[in-house]
């Protein structure tokens, strides 16, 4: 099986299989008070939307989404260039950020 791109809807199915198995983030999610959302609200070259929402949901733990955050806005939201942020994340995997970056 190849390795799925970056945030693709693969990938993100992949990261929920994984977090749905995951007994500390279900833990830490169980003692929430509500559901809380990040969400990335990036732009594109072409002029588009990128979305990318995580969630932390008692009893459910967390799980990735390639859409807007529920209810129109998220508890943190970071805006900017997909491209920009897709350099930083593989920046950050090979250890290359600083916390200047």
């Amino acid at each position: 099986m190849s390795k799925p791109v970056f945030m693709s809807p693969e990938h993100v199915q992949q990261m929920n299989t994984q977090l749905g198995k995951d007994i500390a983030s279900i833990g830490a999610c169980a003692a929430l008070t509500r559901k809380y959302q990040i969400s990335y609200d990036l732009d594109d070259e072409a002029g588009g939307k990128v979305w990318w929402t995580m969630s932390f949901v008692k009893g459910e733990g967390v799980r990735f989404h390639l859409a807007p955050p529920e209810g129109g806005q998220a508890d943190i939201t970071f805006s900017g260039s997909y491209w920009r942020m897709l350099e930083f994340m593989r920046r950050a995997k090979a250890g290359e950020v600083s916390p200047a970056d």
